[in-house]
């Protein structure tokens, strides 16, 4: 499974989001249980760029190793139950 996220806070149809949608996103992803490959292109909002990433790779740790979170329903899985 090959992923690709630019997100961009300049453009409209990304305004929406934030870093806790990436942390999610991210989460969502790990926790499908298949391989992946994250390939991150251009970085065009440098200043929110680190955090961003840094929740993203967050969500995705935490769903690859079992701990699933949904932030809208609240459903919540542990490897470890």
């Amino acid at each position: 499974m090959i992923v690709f996220q630019s997100i961009a806070r300049q453009y409209p149809e990304y305004r929406s989001l934030n870093a806790k949608d990436l942390e999610q996103n991210g989460n969502m992803i790990g926790s499908l249980d298949l391989p992946f490959l994250v390939v991150q292109e251009g970085g065009y909002a440098v200043r929110s760029l680190g955090i961003n990433a840094r929740h993203f790779f967050t969500g995705l740790w935490k769903g690859f190793n079992g701990h699933y979170s949904n932030h809208i329903t609240g459903e919540k899985k542990n490897a470890n139950t």
